[in-house]
Parts: C-alpha cells; structure tokens; sequence
C-alpha cells in the first residue's frame, strides 16, 4: 500500500467538487512484481476517482517483488483505495 499510495493523485476536478469515496481494485501479480491484470472491483461513485484508481495501477507499475519465501506464480489482491477531503 505504501508504494501505491506514492502513486496517488486527488483529481483536481473531483477536489472542486468535494468528491470522496472508496474504490476498491482486484489485481494480479507475478512474484517480480508485473502486472498480469486489474479490474475496478467497486466503484467510488464517481467516475474520476474511479478513473484516478486505474490511472494509478499504470503509473505504479512494477509492484514490489513479493518476498522470496511466497512461492506462487501469481497472487491476486484486493486493496481498497480511499479518497477523502481533509
């Protein structure tokens, strides 16, 4: 998460108009990181903070490799993405 959320952007526009919400994105990766496939899960409720969740898996591509100890050839996640006005 803490990778992803390097990648993070509010979309200005959704700012303006004091959008927020949770999406939540499925996503699989290989061992070294790549990934294979992701998907909105659940929407936000908004189309830009759900196209800012997509836009994000792009520009945080490679993932971390996953430690060495996990054997899988491919794990899939779900990781909520939260968008809130402080």
């Amino acid at each position: 998460m803490a990778h992803l959320t390097r990648f993070k952007r509010y979309p200005p526009a959704a700012q303006m108009r004091r959008e927020q919400g949770i999406t939540l994105l499925r996503f699989r990766m290989t061992p070294a990181g790549q990934i294979v496939s992701f998907r909105l899960e659940r929407s936000s409720g908004h189309a830009l903070l759900d196209q800012e969740t997509l836009d994000l898996f792009q520009r945080a591509q490679p993932l971390p490799a996953l430690p060495e100890d996990m054997p899988q050839q491919q794990i899939e996640l779900v990781v909520p993405l939260r968008y809130e006005l402080r």
